[in-house]
C-alpha cells in the first residue's frame, strides 16, 4: 500500500493540471473580448508622426485625397483627438475619446464625408486661407503647419498635406508662438509681411528690417533718393509704427520727451514723404535726413 501511494499523487496532480488548462481555455475568449472592446487606449497620433495611429490617419487621408485633393491632411486640427469609430471611419473628436466613441463633437473626418461631417482637409484649407491672408508676406503666400507645430509661410508650393514646403531652398519665414519673438526676429513672417506692405515714399526705395539692439523689436526702414535733388544722394527713414514700438519697449517714457517728437522728425517716413516728395512745409522740421 505504501508503494502505491506516489502513483496516486502523480495521477491526482495530472488531473489537476488538465483541469487548469481547460478552465484557462474556457475563460480566455472572454478576457480577450473585454480588452479589445472596452479597454484599448484612444489613438492620438499627431504628437508622434511615426506612431501606428499616425500611419492609420495618413492612410485614411491618402484614400480621401485620391477622391478629393483638398482632403489631403494627415493630422487632426488643434485641440482635437484622432479615433476610429465602429464603422471604421477615421475621425477627429473635439472632446474626449472613449473606446471608439467621441464624447463631444466630431470635428472632421479623414474618410469620405457623411452625416454633415466635413473632411479635415476642407477645414484646414479654409483655415489656411484665412491665416495666409492675415499672416503671410505677399512674396511668401503659402501657409504651412507641421504636425510638430512649426508654422510658417513660403514662396514654394506645399506638399499634399500642407505641412511643409516642397522646395526648402525657396524663401520662407517662421510664425513664432511668442509675440516678442515675432517682433525681435527680423526674418519673422510678421516683420517680413510688414516690410513688404510698407509704402515706398520714392519709386526707387530699398526697404530693410534693422535691429538696433539684441532682443528688441526690429524696425522697418527704407533708403530713397529724392527725384528733385540736384545732387542725388541716398536718404534713410524709419517706419513710424515699428519705431514707436521699439521705443515703447526700450524707453517707455519717450512720448513725453520733446526730443522724440516724431511729427517733426524727418527721419520718420511719413514726415520725410511730406517734406521731400510732396514739398509740404512742416514748422520745426529741418532737412537733416
Amino acid at each position: 500500500m505504501a508503494k502505491g501511494t506516489p502513483l496516486l499523487w502523480v495521477a491526482a496532480a495530472g488531473l489537476f493540471i488538465i483541469f487548469l488548462i481547460a478552465a484557462y481555455k474556457s475563460l480566455r475568449p472572454t478576457i480577450i473580448e473585454e480588452i479589445s472592446e472596452d479597454s484599448y487606449a484612444p489613438f492620438e497620433p499627431f504628437e508622434n508622426p511615426a506612431s501606428d495611429a499616425s500611419a492609420g490617419a495618413a492612410a485614411a487621408a491618402a484614400a480621401a485625397a485620391a477622391a478629393d485633393p483638398a482632403a489631403a491632411l494627415t493630422f487632426c486640427p488643434a485641440d482635437t483627438k484622432y479615433f476610429i469609430d465602429k464603422a471604421g471611419d477615421s475621425l477627429c473628436c473635439a472632446g474626449e475619446v472613449v473606446g471608439n466613441r467621441c464624447i463631444g463633437e466630431v470635428e472632421c473626418t479623414f474618410s469620405a464625408p457623411k452625416n454633415g461631417i466635413r473632411t479635415c482637409g476642407e477645414i484646414r484649407a479654409q483655415l489656411n486661407k484665412e491665416l495666409q491672408s492675415n499672416l503671410c508676406p505677399p512674396s511668401m503666400p503659402n501657409y504651412y503647419e507641421s504636425p510638430s507645430g512649426q508654422r510658417g509661410c513660403t514662396a514654394s508650393g506645399l506638399n499634399q498635406a500642407g505641412t511643409a514646403p516642397v522646395n526648402e531652398n525657396m524663401p520662407k519665414c517662421l510664425i513664432h508662438e511668442d509675440r516678442d519673438k515675432n517682433d525681435t526676429d527680423p526674418a519673422s513672417c510678421a516683420n517680413q509681411r510688414a516690410l513688404e506692405m510698407m509704402e515706398c515714399i520714392a519709386t526707387d526705395c530699398k526697404k530693410a528690417v534693422i535691429s538696433l539692439a539684441a532682443a528688441t523689436p526690429a524696425i522697418l526702414s527704407q533708403t530713397f533718393v529724392v527725384p528733385s535733388d540736384e545732387i542725388p544722394r541716398p536718404r534713410m527713414c524709419m517706419d513710424r509704427a515699428s519705431y514707436s514700438h521699439y521705443l515703447d519697449k526700450n524707453n517707455p517714457g519717450w512720448r513725453s520727451d520733446p526730443k522724440y517728437e516724431l511729427n517733426k522728425n524727418v527721419g520718420i517716413c511719413d514726415i520725410a514723404k511730406k517734406v521731400y516728395i510732396e514739398k509740404k512745409g512742416i514748422p520745426g522740421v529741418n532737412d537733416v535726413c
